[in-house]
């Protein structure tokens, strides 16, 4: 298996949903975020747990992204962060990132971890 089948194959036990808003309507846009997202950047030497990590906090900063933050709190635990991880990065990321973002992290984490 290529990198790429690889990456993408991982991607789609991580967020198995992802593709299912823009198939039927952009099928071009799944293949390029497909192609970038999960062949070139995983070329980066990092583990699938720190990577998704790292997700899931850059979300976080955002704002505004809940939806994709719930989905990635989700990739994060089917690569074994657990609640307790998600939780202690984003009480890293509260001075940076401020309350209200903050806050909007902690809900999603409790609503998809009950």
């Amino acid at each position: 298996m290529s990198l790429s089948e690889n990456a993408i194959k991982n991607h789609d036990e991580l967020l198995p949903n992802h593709k299912s808003g823009f198939k039927e309507t952009d099928p071009e846009f799944i293949e390029f975020f497909d192609n970038f997202a999960f062949d070139e950047v995983l070329r980066n030497g990092l583990s699938l747990k720190d990577r998704e990590l790292i997700t899931f906090s850059m979300i976080a900063s955002l704002g505004g992204c809940e939806s994709q933050l719930r989905g990635h709190t989700i990739g994060n635990l089917n690569v074994g962060n657990d609640k307790q991880t998600l939780v202690n990065a984003v009480t890293i990321l509260c001075p940076y990132i401020g309350c209200p973002r903050t806050l909007n992290a902690l809900n999603i984490i409790n609503e998809i971890c009950k």
